[in-house]
């Protein structure tokens, strides 16, 4: 919800993630890549930490 907000404010005034900001980058393809990066090597070990407390 924060991010769509965040969104609709950047949009109101005018203003974009530009590429090369974090994990933004040129053009939508490689940006969802970056994100599935993120998402599947990133992720990982916080996925291996929330089983590991769920069976304790």
């Amino acid at each position: 919800m924060d991010a769509a907000l965040l969104g609709y404010e950047m949009a109101l005034a005018g203003k974009q993630f530009r590429d090369g900001e974090g994990i933004i980058k040129k053009g939508v393809e490689n940006t969802i890549k970056s994100v599935g990066r993120l998402s599947k090597d990133g992720m990982k070990h916080t996925d291996e930490e929330i089983l590991k407390i769920m069976i304790e």
